[in-house]
Order: C-alpha cells, then sequence, then structure tokens
C-alpha cells in the first residue's frame, strides 16, 4: 500500500514539474535566429539572375546543343545532342523560378521605394520570359506569378500575346528608368548599378522583340 502512495507520489511530482517546466513563449524560444524572415530586394534581385544565367548560358545550351547546331554546318561534327524529358523539364523549371523571384524583387522594390530596381528587374522578367516562349513557343504568362489569388494552374498564352505583354512591360520599365530613384545594391551583377547600361539593355530588348514580331 505505501509503495503505490509512493508511486503516485512520484507521478504527482513528476506532472508538476513538467507543468511547471512550460512556458509561454515556447515558439518564440525554438525560432531559428539564423533563418532569414526579411531579404533585401537586391538579394532577390541576384537570385532571380543567376537562376536564369545559369540555364542561358550553362554547359547545356551553349556547348551541347549549340554544339550540334554548329556542326551542321562544319566540316567534322561538334558537340552532341541527347534529349533527355529531365533536362527539359529541369530548364522550364529554372527559367519560371527565375521570374518568380523577379516578381518578388519587384513587390520588394515597391516596398523598399526603389524604383530603379523595380524597372531592373521588371526588364528581366520580360527577358526571361522573351527566351522562354523562344524555346517552348506557347507559355503560361498572363495567369503566371499569382498564386496569391489561388492560380495554381496558369493557362497557357499564344507566342504572340506574349510578347505583346513583354513590349508594354518594357515600355512601363523604360518609362520608369527616366526618373528612377534608388540604389541597384549588391545584386546587380551585370552592370554595377551603371543605369545608362540597364536603359540601353532595356531598349535593346524591346527593339529585338518588335522586330521578331515583324518577321
Amino acid at each position: 500500500m505505501k509503495t503505490i502512495k509512493y508511486i503516485k507520489v512520484i507521478s504527482l511530482a513528476a506532472l508538476l514539474l513538467v507543468l511547471g517546466s512550460c512556458t509561454k513563449d515556447f515558439d518564440e524560444m525554438n525560432v531559428n535566429p539564423n533563418a532569414a524572415t526579411v531579404v533585401p530586394a537586391t538579394n532577390v534581385f541576384l537570385q532571380a539572375t543567376l537562376s536564369v544565367t545559369y540555364t542561358l548560358f550553362g554547359e547545356r545550351l551553349d556547348v551541347y546543343y549549340a554544339g550540334s547546331y554548329a556542326g551542321q554546318t562544319a566540316a567534322i561534327g561538334t558537340g552532341d545532342y541527347e534529349y533527355r524529358v529531365d533536362i527539359n523539364n529541369s530548364m522550364w523549371r529554372s527559367m519560371y523560378i527565375g521570374m518568380t523571384y523577379f516578381v518578388d524583387a519587384m513587390r520588394l522594390a515597391e516596398e523598399e521605394g526603389n524604383t530603379n530596381l523595380y524597372a531592373a528587374a521588371l526588364t528581366m522578367k520580360a527577358y526571361a520570359a522573351q527566351q522562354t516562349s523562344d524555346m517552348w513557343g506557347d507559355i503560361p504568362y498572363s495567369e503566371a506569378f499569382r498564386l496569391e489569388e489561388d492560380i495554381m494552374y496558369p493557362k497557357y498564352d499564344k507566342q504572340k500575346d506574349v510578347y505583346a505583354a513583354i513590349l508594354a512591360e518594357l515600355k512601363t520599365a523604360a518609362d520608369m528608368f527616366k526618373e528612377g530613384t534608388g540604389d541597384m545594391g549588391v545584386g546587380d551583377q551585370l552592370f554595377n548599378g551603371d543605369m545608362s547600361k540597364w536603359v540601353k539593355f532595356c531598349n535593346s530588348i524591346r527593339l529585338r522583340a518588335a522586330v521578331r514580331m515583324s518577321t
């Protein structure tokens, strides 16, 4: 009988100890202090740029596939072409990840009041969209990047409509550059904050898109 009472006392003491160790700040105590919660727009812009450039100027497109095309006009064959679904899907995913990051950079730049960075992100988004459409033709664009509106399966737009949207976005970006304010920050690894070069880049893409639409 004494043993049973002793066990009950020990159990009650253990329960009180457990309850006493609880705290209302338990969730806050388990937050990782090293996890980023606020990311500057320029950092997101750089990640987007890397995602797109790794695909467009990486080994697969610029060595293997380009070598295969060049080999058709060379004296000897150059490179090799091995189409694989996973590679195609990876390039598609990388381009859309990049464009999504550019959209995020635009949102953050707007919150920061940085119109130069916003215009640059819009320019790069349009540039990536043109490259993506050139590779795959009809692509999701008008309804893309709108997950907060519960659009999980955006429709595919005709290539001509994608190009029209690209031209409109580039015009918006060019107009913003005219009276733009704000520093591009460390994320601008293309022109290192030289806004005159960004204006030229934006207008050159507009010209290229317009020429391709006219042919």
